[in-house]
């Protein structure tokens, strides 16, 4: 992962912290004197509401995508179907840039130059678990969450780019994940959520010269904003 990378996810997790804190301040200072704040913010025209969500990431390697068709069961559970778009890279490559402030990935331990790229759309079902309902203020609603699914692969060389041709590979996807979502609008979502996911392929996949990688993994540290219709 290149340091720029690093940085900009450093940047995120410094963000999450700055955005939580006086959300969780004021979650933890409600008043006590109005009823109508200690309500839920999910009344019972909610149940069953669909809506939608997107989400834009960045992972230890990469950045991710995805949107989302959601369904509040009730106050407590939230079930999603996502489609992600993400890519992949062999934990042995190694980014240099030549004289020109090119990018050249090759292997840290042969020295060969990267083989195959490899672009990944996990399709995942999944469902969110709210935390703590009972406890604190729904204008903060942290929660955990998991899905699995297909992951369906494209992988192309290097060198000739995406568009210069390549072939499918189908795998398998699974995540798990905690995050918040904070505001007291009952039909927008907006929260912050971290995950570590796995993508599997049985065949492997030759990204580096000879080396057959069947398992990706990573964390990714994710932004989520959406809406319910009803």
């Amino acid at each position: 992962m290149s340091v720029s990378v690093w940085r900009l996810w450093l940047k995120c997790v410094v963000c999450l912290f700055v955005m939580l804190l006086p959300v969780t301040a004021f979650a933890q200072n409600i008043d006590d004197e109005d009823d109508d704040e200690d309500a839920d913010i999910y009344t019972e025209r909610f149940k069953n509401a669909n809506g939608a969500a997107g989400s834009f990431g960045l992972t230890t390697t990469s950045f991710v995508v995805s949107g989302s068709f959601i369904r509040l069961l009730n106050p407590d559970w939230i079930a999603f179907a996502s489609l992600s778009m993400t890519s992949a890279n062999d934990p042995k490559e190694i980014e240099r840039f030549d004289f020109f402030g090119r990018s050249i990935v090759t292997d840290s331990e042969t020295g060969e130059l990267k083989k195959n790229s490899l672009f990944m759309m996990p399709i995942t079902v999944g469902a969110q678990r709210r935390l703590f309902r009972e406890e604190i203020n729904s204008a903060f609603r942290p929660f955990v969450e998991a899905g699995i699914g297909p992951t369906l692969g494209y992988v192309y060389g290097y060198q000739e780019g995406f568009f210069g041709g390549g072939y499918m590979k189908l795998g398998f996807n699974g995540f798990i994940g905690a995050g918040a979502y904070f505001g007291s609008n009952p039909f927008s979502l907006q929260g912050l959520s971290v995950r570590y996911q796995v993508d599997t392929f049985v065949s492997g996949v030759e990204l580096l010269p000879n080396r057959f990688r069947s398992m990706f993994q990573g964390i990714s540290l994710n932004l989520i904003f959406g809406t319910f219709f009803n």
